[in-house]
Formats: C-alpha cells, sequence, structure tokens
C-alpha cells in the first residue's frame, strides 16, 4: 500500500515526493548506509524525479495511441472483414505470447554490463518496448474483435 501511495506522489505532487526522498536518504544515512548529503542531492534528484514524469507521461501517451489504433483496426476489421472464432482466438493468444515474452526478456535474463550503454543493452531496451507496444496492440484488438455467433 506505501507503494502505492510513494506512485500517486510521485505522479501528482511532485514537490511532496522530493521530500519525501530526501527524507529517505537521510533515513538511510541514520541506519548507516552513507548516502550522502540530502541537500546536496535535492537538485539531482529534482530532475530525476522531473525525467521520471516525463517517461512515465510519454509512456502513457504511447499507450493510449497503441490502444486507440487496436480499437480503430478492430472496428475496421469488423466491418469489413470479419474473423472466424479461432482467428480471434489466435489473435488473442499471440498477444499474450507477445507481452509475456517481451516482459520476461526484459526482467528475466537482462544482461547489464555498462550502465545501459552497450549495444546490447540499448538493443535489449528498444526490443522491450517494441514487442510489448505490439503486444498491447494486438491485444485492443483482440478485446473488440467480434466473436461470430456459431
Amino acid at each position: 500500500m506505501k507503494s502505492l501511495l510513494r506512485t500517486i506522489q510521485l505522479l501528482f505532487f511532485k514537490a511532496s515526493f522530493l521530500n519525501a526522498e530526501i527524507n529517505h536518504i537521510r533515513a538511510l544515512n541514520a541506519n548507516g548506509r552513507v548516502m550522502g548529503d540530502p541537500d546536496k542531492f535535492r537538485p539531482e534528484a529534482k530532475q530525476r524525479i522531473a525525467k521520471k514524469r516525463k517517461g512515465l507521461l510519454i509512456s502513457f501517451l504511447v499507450i493510449a495511441g497503441l490502444v486507440l489504433a487496436g480499437f480503430t483496426a478492430a472496428v475496421t476489421i469488423n466491418f469489413f472483414c470479419p474473423l472466424s472464432v479461432m482467428a480471434v482466438l489466435g489473435l488473442r493468444l499471440a498477444s499474450i505470447i507477445v507481452i509475456a515474452w517481451a516482459v520476461l526478456g526484459r526482467i528475466g535474463y537482462e544482461t547489464a554490463s555498462f550502465k545501459g550503454e552497450t549495444l546490447l543493452e540499448i538493443t535489449s531496451a528498444k526490443a522491450f518496448k517494441q514487442f510489448y507496444g505490439l503486444g498491447v496492440f494486438l491485444a485492443t484488438l483482440g478485446l473488440f474483435l467480434n466473436v461470430p455467433i456459431v
């Protein structure tokens, strides 16, 4: 629950989140984990928070665009060339596979070496976004396709 509240704080109350971040570093320092001077970290934390918030906004817009594209494609297919039950089920299965593949490939077998700067790491991050985006599109498409009643 606390994690959810922190996420809400990050999204909607950035000054409050920044203060919580500084207090978190103070608490870590008090527990023996030396994280440096929290007040000197404040400008960097402010930049990191702004970058994360921008990334979340961009992610939301990309996903909303993919959902809209999937919905539009489904309406078009339903109108011009309805698919069979098996084709719709196959599409839904494909969307699950693509999303699971993207997630597992990213968090299950990730290769890290030099702060995300090697070609392998850059390609891995981009492949995750591409596969995940494709999976969201396919899932939305499959969700809104009409299944013929036999």
